[in-house]
This record gives C-alpha cells, sequence and structure tokens, in this order.
C-alpha cells in the first residue's frame, strides 16, 4: 500500500513538474513572439540539447545579465559534469543563433549574456559592472546609411548605478 501511494505521488508530481514546465514555456513564447517565432524555426533545423536548453532557460529566468562563469556556477547544480568549457560552446551557439544576446566587445574581460532579444537598451554600472535593461518607449530611427543596412541597435549607457553613487557619496 505504501509502494502504490508512493508511486502515485511520484508520478503525480512529476506530472505537476512537467506541466508547471510546459506552463512556463508557453508564458515565454505568449510574452516573446519574437524569441518564439525565432525558436520554432531554429528548432526544425537543430534541436536544443538537455544542456543548452537548460542553459538557455537559466538565462530567460534572470534579468542580471550573467557572465559564462556565473552561468557555469547555477546550471553546475543542476548538471554538475557540465564544464565551463561546454557552457561557453553552448553560449557561443546560443548567441550566433539569435536565442540570445552577448553582450560586450573583444577588448571587454568578459561577456555578458542576455536572454531578451527584444529591441531594448542597457545601463552599465562603471563602478559595480552591473547592466540593467532599459525598454525603449519609442523605437529611435537611425539615419539612413547608403552603404550599409543596420541589422539591429543596442546602446549602452556608462554612469554609475544608485547603490554606486550613494557609496561615492559618502
Amino acid at each position: 500500500m505504501v509502494e502504490e501511494l508512493t508511486f502515485v505521488h511520484s508520478v503525480r508530481s512529476s506530472l505537476v513538474d512537467n506541466l508547471l514546465f510546459f506552463l512556463y514555456t508557453l508564458l515565454v513564447m505568449i510574452t516573446n513572439k519574437k524569441i518564439t517565432k525565432k525558436v520554432q524555426k531554429r528548432e526544425v533545423k537543430r534541436r536544443l540539447t538537455k544542456q543548452r536548453q537548460l542553459i538557455w532557460d537559466f538565462l530567460m529566468s534572470v534579468k542580471s545579465h550573467p557572465t559564462a562563469e556565473m552561468v557555469h556556477k547555477l546550471v553546475k547544480k543542476k548538471l554538475p559534469n557540465i564544464s565551463l568549457g561546454t557552457v561557453y560552446r553552448n553560449l557561443q551557439y546560443l548567441a550566433d543563433n539569435g536565442y540570445i544576446l552577448r553582450l560586450g566587445s573583444d577588448k571587454d574581460e568578459f561577456f555578458h549574456y542576455d536572454a531578451d532579444i527584444s529591441n531594448h537598451d542597457h545601463f552599465v554600472c562603471d563602478h559595480c559592472h552591473q547592466i540593467v535593461d532599459l525598454q525603449k518607449k519609442k523605437v529611435q530611427r537611425l539615419p539612413k546609411l547608403s552603404i550599409s543596412k543596420t541589422l539591429k541597435q543596442i546602446i549602452f549607457y556608462y554612469g554609475l548605478c544608485n547603490k554606486c553613487l550613494k557609496i561615492k557619496n559618502k
């Protein structure tokens, strides 16, 4: 009797977990149609591996723009055998295929990653290096250049966040 109840509880909790994951995925798809369309097109070409999916899900759940090392540290809790190199390769794949944004340049010490691929800007604190999303109220038009075509526009604002500003003013 106890074994049957344990089995039923296990099946129910598995169903609940699957339902919650489905609802979370559905919510993400509804709130960001651009991601949904890109993911659906790319899923046909190449499926997301368990590792890629876990990394992408983690990035979708945070707004902190983590580095690869931060992603590795947190994803390792669910996949203990995942290496830092695997995280770097999967982040590169996700960025190259339009699932996520890779923020920074080759001059920067670390790249930061953002799963929000909608048109938005970023504020970067010069002191603590925190990156914050700035949603655009109105899309700004770029001047039309005869020698190029603008594919995307990402603007970074640099300064001090409120926390660092308070520390500096003490």
